[in-house]
């Protein structure tokens, strides 16, 4: 699921290599289907809304699910995504005749969110709730979730950040392994993505024991999304 992000378009790459039948779900609207056409074969797209479909999946990854990148509130819209993200969802794990592995990539901002993303870490802990209540009455199922830090196509001298970032591919080839082992997980990804719970671990104990944790400006929280 979330086929139009990156970090899908790694993993489909990815796991086909590793020899394992893959296929792109998608929400079964016409404008959905042929964005996606530009990015996979035709042969590896599923409309997941057909609740007899051809295809029982064995294991979901959801590298999207209703909001997948920080944006400013606008909780209509965002509530009918992630709703009809969810119904998706549904139906695929209802279309499978064996037990389910449900692997959630998260952020690493849903563990420890700062008050200038609280809105995106809200729907990404939103995300996390609705995969586990999709799979509750699912006898055997797993669910895994992973919360990277920031996602770059490489690592490279130009910024800081990105010498801590983790590459798409790798952690591609690091769901393909998952999905392979197909016992559940979480874990944080990235040492960016470790660093940042240390620090705001740390944050949080100062604030604890302070008069004034510190207060964010309504101009800073939830603005455009951060590059």
């Amino acid at each position: 699921m979330g086929g139009k992000t990156r970090l899908a378009q790694a993993l489909y790459a990815a796991s086909s290599r590793a020899g394992h039948r893959t296929f792109v779900a998608y929400g079964g609207t016409p404008a959905e289907r042929a964005s996606l056409l530009a990015l996979y074969p035709e042969s590896a797209l599923v409309d997941g809304t057909e609740r007899a479909g051809t295809v029982q999946p064995k294991c979901i990854v959801v590298c999207a699910l209703g909001l997948a990148h920080p944006a400013q509130p606008d909780i209509d819209r965002h509530m009918e995504r992630l709703a009809w993200d969810s119904r998706l969802l549904s139906t695929l794990v209802s279309n499978s005749r064996d037990r389910i592995h449900v692997i959630l990539v998260s952020t690493v901002i849903a563990l420890v969110p700062p008050r200038d993303r609280a809105y995106y870490a809200a729907f990404k802990n939103l995300a996390e709730a609705v995969v586990a209540a999709s799979l509750r009455d699912s006898v055997g199922s797993r669910m895994s979730v992973l919360y990277p830090g920031r996602l770059v196509e490489r690592c490279g001298f130009s910024r800081i950040a990105d010498l801590f970032a983790t590459p798409y591919g790798s952690l591609a080839r690091r769901l393909v392994a998952i999905a392979s082992a197909d016992k559940p997980v979480a874990r944080v990804v990235g040492l960016d993505a470790r660093l940042w719970v240390l620090a705001k671990a740390v944050r949080t104990l100062v604030g604890a024991v302070s008069p004034n944790c510190g207060v964010t400006p309504v101009q800073a929280r939830d603005g455009l999304p951060r590059i």
